[in-house]
């Protein structure tokens, strides 16, 4: 039987999974590297506005206060990552600081997603 083409998924992860830091391009590692600071600021410069308060204090409530393994930017506070991810997305949001380009602010919802 053959084998069915790989789909656009498998494809991309075969490729990304072979690419090195050294095979980047340098503008887009400049790039990158801008976002993320950006990304990083604006969550910070977010992080005690209302909106952060209020999906903090929801998100410690929902887990009866219990804390995780996860930073939540700006404060010293711990939550597990799904719950920090959405607090630190919020934040970058928040003050309407965060990156622009391509699809247009999508470090305020990825960088938070990774880290």
């Amino acid at each position: 039987m053959a084998r069915e083409p790989p789909t656009l998924i498998e494809s991309l992860a075969q490729y990304w999974s072979q690419a090195r830091y050294e095979d980047l391009p340098a503008e887009s590692i400049r790039l990158a590297k801008r976002f993320l600071i950006d990304t990083l600021a604006a969550g910070i410069a977010g992080a005690k506005t209302d909106v952060a308060d209020i999906v903090l204090r929801t998100s410690q409530a929902a887990l009866g206060g219990a804390a995780g393994t996860s930073v939540v930017w700006g404060r010293t506070a711990t939550l597990p990552a799904p719950q920090a991810a959405l607090v630190n997305g919020t934040a970058s949001h928040a003050l309407e600081l965060d990156d622009f380009g391509g699809c247009g602010h999508s470090g305020a919802v990825v960088i938070p997603a990774r880290w």
